[in-house]
């Protein structure tokens, strides 16, 4: 009988340990998830930051388009007006067939 005492005893034992193991990777589990939830939110705030880059560079994009343009035209204008200023000066101006009296 004592024999099987023991036998109980030692599987209780083991049993024992078992669990230990259990609970030790369930502790380890648990960490390893909570600094993975870390890491996610971490990244998905970094998402976030990068995403709100890419908006405010296609704003700036879009708006440096708009001043190109606007600069094109404002450049049109003025290339009409020295043009207009170049005939005008050339009208004034004699020619050399005409002579000054």
């Amino acid at each position: 009988m004592k024999s099987n005492g023991t036998d109980a005893l030692s599987r209780f034992k083991a049993l024992e340990d078992r669990i230990a193991r259990v609970l030790e990777a369930l502790a380890e589990s648990r960490s390893e998830r909570k600094a993975l939830a870390g890491e996610l939110t971490e990244a998905r705030n970094e998402k976030q930051a990068l995403e709100r880059e890419v908006d405010e560079a296609r704003a700036e994009i879009r708006r440096l388009r708009l001043e190109m343009e606007r600069m094109g035209e404002d450049r049109l204008k003025v290339r009409n007006r020295v043009q207009r200023l170049i005939s005008s000066i050339g009208d004034v101006t004699p020619k050399k067939e005409e002579k000054i009296v």
